[in-house]
């Protein structure tokens, strides 16, 4: 069973790993990328992918970021 499983989410994995390097072979152009106070020129890859890390680390640590917020802020409304 332990095999099949593995088999089974290698199928699965095949057609996303397929996506994901025609996805990276399609986004090589150069972009100039504007801050407040300087310019930086990446790859568009580069771009995306700093992106959605930084979207996923947000997604994972701001909702308990938020959770001890209010945590804290319930504790100084509580003191005398």
């Amino acid at each position: 069973d332990g095999d099949a499983a593995g088999e089974t989410a290698c199928r699965r994995a095949l057609p996303l790993l397929l996506l994901f390097i025609t996805f990276l072979f399609l986004n090589t152009d150069q972009v100039q990328i504007s801050f407040v106070f300087f310019k930086a020129e990446t790859s568009l890859l580069v771009l995306i992918l700093l992106s959605m890390g930084l979207g996923a680390l947000i997604a994972l640590f701001g909702p308990a970021y938020w959770r001890r917020r209010q945590r804290l802020r319930r504790i100084e409304a509580d003191k005398p």
